[in-house]
């Protein structure tokens, strides 16, 4: 049973999709129809920013919050949301954006893959 569940992850992470790649996908299916939230993957100010610019119109947070609750209860909670508004405010001035709202595609760009 052991080898059969390694299998089966190591599938998954081998074949699995990014979840930035899964947000371009989902946006241009819905057309605009509904809001899109990117939940998974965040862990910086510049993850938010970069799901922003891919049209997510929020994201949610998981892990970072559970990491700042478990080393400083809510004091560590709005510590990790402090730094992440921190690190998006940079990111954004960084790029030209002074206000969520002028944040778009044209701040990604996709790189060839690399190959060892």
């Amino acid at each position: 049973m052991h080898l059969k569940l390694k299998a089966i992850a190591t599938f998954f992470i081998l074949f699995a999709i990014a979840t930035l790649d899964a947000l371009v996908q989902v946006v241009a299916a819905v057309h605009g129809e509904v809001e899109v939230l990117m939940d998974g993957g965040i862990r910086r100010g510049t993850d938010v920013l970069k799901a922003l610019a891919l049209g997510a119109q929020a994201i949610l947070l998981g892990r970072p919050i559970l990491w700042g609750l478990a080393v400083g209860g809510s004091a560590g909670v709005e510590r990790v949301l402090g730094l992440l508004r921190q690190e998006l405010d940079l990111a954004m001035a960084l790029s030209g954006c002074p206000c969520l709202a002028d944040i778009d595609a044209s701040l990604c760009q996709r790189l060839a893959a690399q190959t060892w």
